[in-house]
């Protein structure tokens, strides 16, 4: 089952009687009809309105917005537009759809003078959490990393014992690098004295180039030798911190876990 919601039903709970819309003015285009040269004497007045239909042809959602707000409106103003062309080819003024709200509809309807309450109990409200969720995104911002660091060790088999008695683990290391230029980092493991490690592809070094924008991928083997292995597993386990540094010292951390066998 699939619910289709016009996008102007979000925002439309958002509003109230005094929220600016989109508004046709019935009081001066009604009653509707085409421009008569050679009225009746007695015909009936007939409003601004010429019911050219030109507000609902270039209308994206097809609303003819003369019968009222509605959900459908976008608030895109692209009408306004329209009737105001068309008002100045037919020589009346400007404005017989604008930008208005309900509460001044009604009090045109009384006599009253129109009015604009900006600041109110809601918009009050919006502005606060407004400037909270723009607080909340731009410390965010300021605190975001520029890399990623992610260790997906193997399973199967969870460890290797090697004939010297050393243990040694593989994981799949992620490395995503989140700033424009290429970036080199250097790895470094901490927390497990006497751990070494090397790429399973044979690459010198411990360091990982990473494109701009892009994540690189390699295997990595963790091997403890088996005096180091002795002290360092507990109930079949290790941990450590696999460390990346760039060149400008920047860093970025993720837990290791090493399996091995207990007791």
């Amino acid at each position: 089952m699939h619910l289709h919601v016009p996008v102007a039903a979000y925002p439309g709970a958002l509003l109230d009687s005094e929220s600016l819309l989109v508004s046709y003015k019935p009081e001066r285009g009604e009653p509707r009809g085409p421009i008569r040269k050679h009225a009746a004497p007695d015909a009936a007045p007939q409003g601004d309105c010429i019911d050219c239909k030109a507000c609902v042809q270039v209308c994206p959602t097809g609303t003819d917005i003369r019968e009222g707000p509605q959900l459908s409106c976008i608030q895109c103003a692209l009408c306004i537009d329209a009737c105001d062309e068309i008002m100045d080819k037919v020589g009346r003024p400007r404005g017989l759809i604008n930008y208005d709200s309900f509460k001044n509809t009604e009090r045109r309807a009384q006599g009253l003078p129109q009015k604009l309450a900006f600041v109110r109990t809601r918009t009050i409200v919006y502005m606060t959490l407004i400037g909270f969720v723009s607080s909340v995104l731009m410390w965010a911002f300021l605190n975001r990393t520029t890399a990623d660091l992610a260790l997906q060790p193997e399973r199967n088999p969870l460890y290797v014992l090697l004939s010297d008695g050393g243990i040694r683990n593989t994981y799949t290391v992620h490395v995503l690098n989140k700033q424009t230029s290429p970036r080199t980092f250097a790895i470094s493991l901490q927390g497990l004295p006497g751990a070494q490690m090397r790429w399973n592809d044979g690459r010198d070094g411990l360091k990982v180039e990473v494109p701009a924008d892009l994540e690189e991928t390699g295997r990595l083997f963790v091997t403890l030798p088996a005096e180091a292995a002795q002290s360092a597993f507990k109930d079949g386990a290790a941990t450590g911190r696999l460390v990346l540094t760039d060149e400008f010292g920047a860093s970025v951390t993720a837990e290791l876990l090493m399996r091995g066998p207990k007791g």
